[in-house]
C-alpha cells in the first residue's frame, strides 16, 4: 500500500492502484483474523478430543 501511495504521489500511477492495494491489504488482514480464529477452534477441538475440556464457559 505504501508503495502504491508513493507511486500515486509521484504521478506514476493512478488512484485505482492505491484503492486496489488497499483492498488487497484489507483482504489479507481478514484472512489473518480468520486463520487465527480457526487455530483457536482447532485448539478447542483438540482439547475436547483429549478430554481436557469438557465444558466451555
Amino acid at each position: 500500500l505504501d508503495q502504491a501511495r508513493a507511486r500515486f504521489t509521484a504521478g506514476v500511477s493512478g488512484n485505482a492502484d492505491v484503492i486496489t492495494a488497499s483492498l488487497a491489504l484489507n483482504a489479507a488482514r481478514t484472512q489473518v483474523v480468520d486463520a487465527r480464529a480457526a487455530v483457536q477452534a482447532a485448539r478447542v477441538t483438540l482439547a475436547r478430543a483429549e478430554g481436557t475440556v469438557t465444558e466451555l464457559p
